[in-house]
């Protein structure tokens, strides 16, 4: 009995479904998909160059940008650029950070000229902080504000390499630009 009931409802369902034999055809708006939502349409949208020579990764995690720079002896330094926005945690909280990552001891301030030294170009200023530890390790880290959003380019490495890659990672922070406005300046 219960079979017979639930068929008579299909039936009907279904015949009434099917009253006519016209395909109907709508138009509905196209979705605008907007790529890079979170990006601050206000400041700069960055670019740089980077030599031939360095060997591009699959950026992961916080990374926007990643490769290995090849040396010798089968040895690679480790090139990575990460944009936070706000101050991206401070330059103190930064360096101590880094120079946690290579055995440092956190220092109280922060002072031009011993901590950092300053790369001036037309899009503004970028922070240059060079560490190393006894161990043949270092960090070179360029900073970058693009009104509220912080670029931090780093590379690092075996400290005989990062010294030869040092003017490099200069000219790749010298070649940033704003691609809706100008080129930095190269001087």
């Amino acid at each position: 009995m219960q079979f017979s009931f639930i068929s008579l409802f299909m039936a009907v369902i279904f015949l009434a479904g099917c009253q006519s034999d016209r395909i109907r055809v709508y138009q509905a708006p196209k979705d605008v998909v907007t790529l890079n939502k979170r990006a601050n349409t206000d400041g700069p949208s960055l670019s740089w160059n980077v030599p031939k020579h360095w060997q591009y990764q699959q950026p992961k995690g916080m990374r926007i940008s990643s490769y290995l720079v090849p040396g010798e002896n089968n040895t690679f330094l480790d090139f990575s650029v990460v944009k936070l926005s706000g101050d991206g945690g401070g330059l103190r909280n930064n360096i101590n950070r880094w120079r946690g990552q290579l055995g440092l001891d956190p220092v109280a301030d922060v002072q031009q000229g011993r901590d950092y030294k300053i790369l001036q170009h037309v899009l503004g200023d970028v922070l240059w902080v060079r560490l190393e530890n006894l161990r043949g390790q270092g960090m070179l880290v360029g900073i970058f504000d693009a009104k509220g959003q912080i670029y931090f380019f780093k590379l690092n490495g075996a400290l005989s390499q990062l010294n030869k890659e040092s003017k490099t990672f200069e000219q790749v922070l010298r070649t940033m630009q704003d691609r809706k406005s100008t080129r930095l300046n190269s001087s």
